[in-house]
């Protein structure tokens, strides 16, 4: 099973105590309902696509069934606890705020140094195709660093968040 977030909207100035979005949650490349927080604290709420085909209770229970298993996540002094779709869709849509912000700290020219630290060039310095090469030539610290701009966008977003603490 396949589960996606679409057309997300979030208000971070909104955002109290959970997330304030809206979203439509696809299963299977399938609409399949629309969820939302007001942010406030209480539960997301789930709701019924209307281009859904099929029996909405059957694939909303077969959806929760997967993401007991699929979201599990560790709890109080280690214990596993059972994921559920409202647990689902906050670890989609923190997948979604990560992308969206590391996607502007690549416009910056980033690399891990030899302590593991992420460092960046000042703004002004603007990635290209030529500039690591010339960076590398002119100083000896940064001869063997990889620079996360180089890499494919999800290398190097786990790159950083290997690094990250």
């Amino acid at each position: 099973m396949k589960l996606e977030l679409k057309n997300i909207k979030h208000a971070n100035w909104a955002s109290e105590e959970t997330a304030c979005y809206d979203a439509n949650l696809y299963i299977d490349d399938q609409p399949f309902a629309t969820v939302s927080n007001d942010g406030h604290g209480g539960a997301d709420r789930v709701d019924h696509d209307p281009r859904f085909k099929g029996n909405w209770s059957e694939k909303l229970e077969e959806a929760e069934q997967y993401c007991r298993e699929e979201y599990k996540w560790k709890g109080y002094k280690g214990t596993w606890l059972n994921g559920s779709l409202e647990y689902a869709c906050a670890s989609l849509l923190d997948d979604y705020l990560d992308r969206k912000h590391y996607k502007k700290v690549l416009k910056q020219i980033c690399f891990v140094d030899d302590n593991g630290d992420l460092m960046s060039f000042p703004k002004k310095v603007k990635p290209s195709p030529t500039i690591y090469n010339t960076i590398r030539e002119q100083r000896d610290d940064l001869k063997n660093v990889t620079f996360l701009n180089e890499l494919s966008f999800d290398d190097a977003i786990s790159k950083i968040k290997s690094v990250e603490v």
